[in-house]
């Protein structure tokens, strides 16, 4: 595996004189006009400015040609203007971060675009980029093909629960934002045993943040995100561990909107601490990552209890992987600096349309 990534890093370089990058980001304080929710913003998915600036230049130390933007509105327009770049004379790769807004589907906005134009891009088409935003609708796909997932439920503020069901009288369960990542909308009183009083809680959520609710069972353990690259062949990266105050085993606590801004976490390399389940979960991932048709850099999330039993929990087909990440942990991890994890990713956009 770690070969396969140096093959990947070496053809990046290889083909940096042949190649355009088109690096799109919203940033915070630079991306502007953008809906957005009134009790935690969705900002908390921007870069900042220094970790823009951070990929930018390491792109342009490395000999790339890269052009960086802070909108996806002001890409599509230097497009339109510029009859798509053709004058370049260089293949043009996408490397989208974007999501700007609070609108389902979001995120599908940029690969749709570049495969209209015939652009290459980094990650995953845009019909996959939106279904796995759809936490519910994802986990029932998943468990049709029996992968196992925590028990999930779906609450929306229009209709009700989706066909009527909900959740077991005192199950504890963790109520989450269907649409959303980086936890949004997520504090500790999402966590909670189930009873009927709890729909008003669940029905405000719904309402504050203008769509629906995924009621999933808890699961008290480790949180485990799992970092892959998808081209030809599928890479696995680590199994990284989430730790809270560095406890460890995260057990029945949550990563929070407030605790993500603070970063009162850290991560550990949860392969040495149970190398026999970590190949469970890579197993696992792989049938993930196929029924799902994943590409690029992608990352499945799994909590394992204390008796080992694993459930997935969310899919991220565009993880964030700056210094703070498990993606970048996992590269550090395997011995490649920040210029090599980023000439690896672009390697794996050429193989991925080569093979094409």
């Amino acid at each position: 595996m770690h070969i396969k990534l140096e093959e990947l890093n070496s053809l990046g370089e290889k083909n940096k004189d042949k190649i355009s990058l088109f690096y799109i980001a919203n940033v915070k304080n630079r991306t502007q006009n953008y809906n957005d929710y009134t009790n935690t913003s969705v900002s908390a998915e921007f870069l900042s400015k220094e970790n823009f600036n951070r990929i930018i230049n390491s792109f342009l130390k490395q000999g790339y040609d890269i052009h960086g933007y802070y909108d996806e509105q002001d890409f599509i327009r230097d497009c339109v203007l510029n009859d798509y770049f053709n004058g370049l004379g260089r293949q043009i790769i996408v490397i989208n971060s974007a999501q700007k807004g609070t609108t389902v589907g979001r995120k599908s906005l940029i690969p749709a675009f570049c495969d209209y134009c015939n652009f290459w891009y980094m990650g995953s088409n845009p019909y996959i980029s939106s279904l796995a935003r759809d936490k519910f609708r994802t986990s029932c796909i998943l468990e049709a093909v029996e992968i196992p997932c925590a028990k999930s439920y779906l609450y929306d503020s229009k209709t009700g629960w989706l066909l009527g069901k909900k959740p077991v009288q005192g199950q504890k369960v963790i109520a989450k934002l269907n649409y959303e990542a980086s936890s949004i909308g997520l504090t500790e009183e999402n966590c909670f045993s189930y009873d009927k009083t709890m729909d008003s809680f669940i029905d405000t959520l719904s309402k504050q943040y203008r769509q629906s609710v995924i009621v999933q069972n808890f699961i008290d353990g480790y949180e485990i995100e799992f970092p892959f690259i998808k081209s030809q062949s599928i890479l696995p990266l680590l199994p990284v561990a989430i730790s809270y105050n560095n406890e460890g085993i995260m057990g029945n606590t949550i990563l929070t909107y407030e605790s993500r801004k603070k970063r009162t976490y850290s991560f550990f390399n949860y392969q040495k601490i149970n190398p026999e389940i970590s190949k469970l979960l890579l197993e696992c991932a792989i049938k993930v990552i196929n029924c799902l048709d994943l590409n690029g850099l992608c990352r499945i999330d799994f909590r394992v209890t204390k008796n080992n039993q694993f459930y997935v929990t969310d899919v991220a087909t565009n993880p964030g992987y700056t210094e703070i990440t498990s993606v970048r942990y996992a590269f550090s991890s395997l011995g490649f600096n920040y210029d090599q994890m980023l000439s690896i990713l672009i390697g794996s956009v050429i193989k991925k349309y080569e093979g094409k």
